[in-house]
């Protein structure tokens, strides 16, 4: 094997770590956010598990922001890595859209009452 076949295995290897911790935080995050979005869509309105859901939403979706911008930089240092930076910072567009989306329901909805 040659030195450049070697090279291209491990960032192939690093890539695939990179996309599992990514997959994990996100399948995380979605969960709570699926959580929260039926919570809020319910006749009966339960305003504590909403706050609860929301500090929780708000807690993950920090910790998956700080996970992707490391993971990013790191898919930089990787060679042929900036296609997978591009595909993976559309992918981030995506949940931070519907995490906005969320907390701009809740703000309407309730207004001051969960800031």
């Amino acid at each position: 094997m040659t030195h450049s076949e070697i090279i291209k295995i491990i960032n192939n290897i690093e890539k695939d770590w990179i996309d599992k911790i990514l997959e994990t935080r996100r399948c995380h995050t979605i969960l709570c956010l699926g959580k929260l979005e039926e919570e809020f869509y319910k006749e009966s309105i339960d305003l504590k598990a909403i706050s609860v859901l929301k500090n929780q939403l708000v807690d993950k979706f920090n910790r998956l922001a700080a996970c992707q911008e490391g993971i990013l930089n790191e898919f930089l240092k990787i060679e042929d890595g900036e296609e997978a930076y591009n595909l993976d910072a559309e992918a981030a567009e995506e949940y931070r859209d519907r995490y906005l989306s969320a907390m701009a329901d809740i703000d309407s909805k309730f207004g001051k009452l969960f800031w």
